[in-house]
């Protein structure tokens, strides 16, 4: 995942996730391109949750580069 548009309004998140040489943006609800069965079920500040095959998963943000644990 490369970054989240969050707002409390769940219409005008949005997650942005690299895929191969491309980056596409999704919205709650919608299919992942190329994974038929995932779907973004909801997104937060730092992570989204994906439903794949019946299975809700969080997939967290990366800390940027320029932030030391």
């Amino acid at each position: 995942m490369s970054g989240i548009i969050f707002s409390d309004d769940a219409d005008l998140s949005a997650t942005i996730i690299k895929q191969g040489a491309e980056q596409v943006i999704y919205h709650v609800g919608e299919t992942l391109q190329g994974y038929p069965d995932a779907r973004v079920v909801s997104i937060s500040k730092d992570h989204i949750k994906v439903d794949y095959h019946g299975v809700v998963q969080d997939v967290n943000l990366p800390a940027p580069d320029y932030v030391h644990a």
